[in-house]
């Protein structure tokens, strides 16, 4: 039987080379891959409403190779952004990231991060 290999880009490699983590904070359990080197600030993957963390396996897995931290996350239930946006700085301080860039698959997600959104690079 002839082994299969998959592709670096494929959702199957993904899975066998980057752990899903789990942090609870507070009631709530958030659920995480993080992948690349440390020592960077991290990109960070946040997926639509109906998203989970692994909707940017193809980006953690290019961008990582290129030598970028991705962290693409799962949203946990919030009941209104403020809530949200508390509970998402608590995540960020367990995880010990303090500056960071933005991936949102909705745009308007920045207009409530002003402080962490950079258009140019900087």
């Amino acid at each position: 039987m002839k082994a299969v290999f998959s592709p670096p880009g494929d959702y199957i490699h993904f899975k066998s080379q980057v752990p899903l983590h789990r942090i609870p904070i507070g009631t709530k359990q958030w659920r995480y891959y993080d992948f690349g080197p440390k020592v960077v600030p991290p990109l960070i993957c946040l997926p639509g409403t109906a998203g989970t963390a692994d909707v940017y396996y193809k980006q953690i897995m290019l961008l990582s190779m290129k030598g970028y931290r991705v962290i693409s996350v799962d949203i946990p239930r919030a009941w209104n952004h403020h809530e949200w946006i508390q509970s998402f700085e608590k995540f960020l301080d367990a995880i010990s990231v303090h500056h960071v860039r933005f991936i949102f698959c909705l745009i308007h997600t920045a207009a409530f991060f002003p402080p962490f959104v950079c258009i140019c690079g900087r």
